[in-house]
């Protein structure tokens, strides 16, 4: 074969090459219909034409007819590659201008003086000649600069968009240098051989360009392998970073773009909220999220009128499916289905770690209300107890002088009228003051503040100590009060004092409440070791629904109503009360049949029994208690120390009469 034939053959390969790559890059903007993809195919396809023209001339010969033609394509070429910088980098409005006429300019007037003869250079007249120059050397400044200042360019962009963009600015830059050398060697006369060296060259700017506009799966899979060892990374960092979810999914979605060589993406959760965006404006990412393609089942889908590529994954969180998407772009014009799945595994990583840290986010936003409330609630406790302390200083005070100066009205002689109001007076006071101590019990409870003294206490010695202190208004109401014999022997551990402050409470709230003429009851009874005190009133009963409230503070619910004294304290003291002595306080309640409430607490061990002088065992307290008592009723008394599993008669096993059971005298 001789060296004409060989370089013919030599010009036809490199121009197929060209117009393969330039059918590639119009068939991609015509799928896509993207400016900046056009530009890229009117660069890469006019160079496919001048390739093909060339290669067609080395067979039939120089056609004078098509020169014009083909010398407006090859200033097309550069055109083109000059706007797709532009659409990458923006110029100046005076350099877009100034380029537009120096690529116009020297064309137009080698189109009026007509193009050089190709197959004579000595024909060529120094006007022709300088013109050649000229147009020479601005296709070189439109393919340099653009060249390499999208080489400087990629060096910010991912891996493999940075690959592809370096590929596209050194195949121009070879081609350059190659139609540079063309056309010195065309107007020196060389030889075939410099001219197949040139052929050569030229076909070797092809793979870079190629690579460039549509890489093959191999180098893409080589270019990701960096990628995939950051991937490994990012992913542990994506189990492990916990910061607030905007900050997560940004760092995620940047991994993700990286790892496709994309330009753009979103990622929402399940209620269509953005959590971070790149490449893309709020409204152009909400209009995305609307898009029915996003819907389909496919991980690779072409979106909106342009068709752009975008690689869609779900993101299965724990408030729904939200949604992964990256966008092919300009610089990486397609995304194919291997590179799609390989965002898989990375999505169902960024799920979990989403749903992690929106759990954090609840944990922390829980612990700032918690802290929040305990700061309230401390505050309001400080302003509480400051407030009490105040009332107990400027209360006591002139109510115990007020107590004591009625008590001193007592003493001497008084006529009837006038006994009556100093007695109403100390009623008073003396109501007022327990009201102050009562609020200043539960004030200390709360604050831990409250001194008891746990130690054996026995049970029928408290119990005649309230009937002594009751006796006064059970009689005044006629009030039976009715005890069954209780073993002198039976004890509970608490402080004394204090559990005679709530039963004192319990039974005068029963007489106080109750129907006129009515009767309350109090037993007690054992089981295991524990000692269950019984107070059991024949009144009216509570309602069902009020009975949660009625060891509220403050709460007398229908009592409120009624003319009986009371404050919605002495119900709240004695839970508090009974449950800082490790016991246990409830009520059982039937409308209309009456009200039961019970004490528990832990059984101490039990005293030697008192014997009398004459050697017999000696009586129970409460059993010589409710003799002496007017009006009192010892029922039950051959069950004396007997213990029994709960209250006698269902029927009987009411709680208090009414919501007023919360409260006390």
């Amino acid at each position: 074969m001789t060296g004409d034939r060989v370089s013919q053959v030599l010009q036809l390969v490199v121009a197929a090459a060209f117009l393969l790559i330039g059918l590639l890059a119009l068939r991609d903007w015509w799928r896509g219909g993207e400016r900046r993809r056009g530009y890229l195919a009117l660069a890469l396809g006019s160079l496919g034409l001048v390739a093909l023209a060339g290669g067609l001339e080395s067979l039939v010969g120089n056609q004078p007819s098509l020169d014009g033609l083909l010398l407006v394509l090859f200033m097309l070429s550069a055109a083109g590659l000059l706007l797709y910088r532009d659409s990458v980098l923006r110029l100046p409005t005076w350099v877009r201008i100034l380029a537009a006429v120096l690529l116009a300019g020297p064309t137009a007037f080698i189109l009026v003086v007509g193009t050089p003869a190709s197959a004579n250079p000595a024909a060529t007249t120094p006007i022709r000649s300088a013109a050649l120059d000229l147009l020479l050397a601005v296709w070189c400044l439109a393919v340099a600069e653009p060249a390499y200042r999208l080489f400087r360019f990629s060096g910010g962009l991912p891996l493999i968009q940075r690959a592809r963009m370096r590929s596209l600015a050194a195949g121009y830059a070879g081609i350059m240098i190659v139609v540079v050398l063309i056309l010195v060697a065309f107007m020196a006369g060389d030889d075939n051989r410099v001219g197949l060296a040139l052929q050569a060259c030229a076909l070797l700017c092809v793979p870079p360009l190629y690579v460039g506009f549509a890489p093959p799966r191999w180098l893409r899979a080589r270019w990701r392998r960096p990628v995939e060892d950051r991937l490994r990374r990012a992913t542990h960092d994506l189990l492990l970073f916990s910061p607030d979810r905007a900050t997560l999914a940004s760092r995620g979605l940047d991994w993700a773009i990286r790892l496709v060589g994309g330009a753009s993406g979103l990622i929402a959760d399940a209620g269509g909220e953005l959590l971070a965006t790149q490449g893309l404006s709020e409204a152009e990412a909400r209009e995305i999220l609307e898009l029915p393609e996003l819907r389909l089942p496919e991980h690779l889908v072409r979106i909106g009128n342009g068709g752009r590529t975008a690689v869609v994954h779900r993101l299965a969180v724990s408030s729904g499916t939200g949604h992964l998407v990256v966008l092919a772009g300009s610089l990486s014009p397609t995304i194919d289905a291997e590179e799609a799945g390989w965002l898989a595994g990375y999505a169902a990583a960024l799920s979990i770690a989403l749903d992690r840290v929106r759990v954090s986010e609840l944990l922390a936003q829980t612990a700032d209300e918690l802290r929040a409330a305990r700061d309230m609630a401390e505050a309001a406790s400080r302003a509480k107890s400051e407030f009490l302390s105040r009332v107990s200083h400027e209360l006591r005070t002139p109510l115990t002088s007020m107590i004591g100066f009625a008590e001193l009205l007592l003493g001497h002689q008084l006529d009837a009228e006038q006994e009556r109001h100093v007695r109403t007076i100390l009623r008073a006071g003396d109501h007022l003051l327990g009201l102050v101590n009562e609020m200043l019990d539960i004030s200390r409870i709360e604050d831990g503040r409250i001194a008891l003294t746990s130690e054996p206490v026995s049970v029928d010695q408290v119990v005649a100590d309230v009937l002594d202190l009751t006796r006064p208004m059970a009689g005044e109401l006629n009030t039976r009060v009715r005890v069954p014999t209780i073993p002198g022997s039976l004890r509970v551990t608490a402080d004394r004092q204090r559990l005679t402050q709530v039963l004192l409470n319990l039974v005068t709230n029963a007489i106080k409440y109750n129907r006129r003429g009515g009767w309350v009851e109090i037993r007690a009874t054992t089981a295991g070791g524990r000692c269950r005190v019984w107070v059991q009133d024949g009144g009216v009963g509570i309602r069902p629904e009020e009975v949660e409230r009625l060891f509220a503070p403050f709460e007398r619910l229908s009592a409120a109503a009624s003319e009986v004294e009371g404050t919605g304290l002495g119900l709240a003291l004695s839970k508090s009360l009974v449950e800082a002595m490790g016991g246990t306080i409830g009520v059982e309640s039937v409308l209309g049949k009456g009200s039961t409430f019970w004490v528990e607490l832990a059984r101490a061990a039990p005293a030697k029994p008192a014997v009398s002088r004459d050697g017999e065992p000696g009586t129970s307290l409460v059993g010589s208690a409710a003799r002496e008592g007017a009006g009192a009723d010892r029922a039950g008394a051959d069950g004396a120390g007997a213990e029994h599993a709960g209250p006698a008669g269902a029927a009987q096993e009411g709680a208090m009469a009414g919501e007023g059971a919360a409260s006390t005298a």
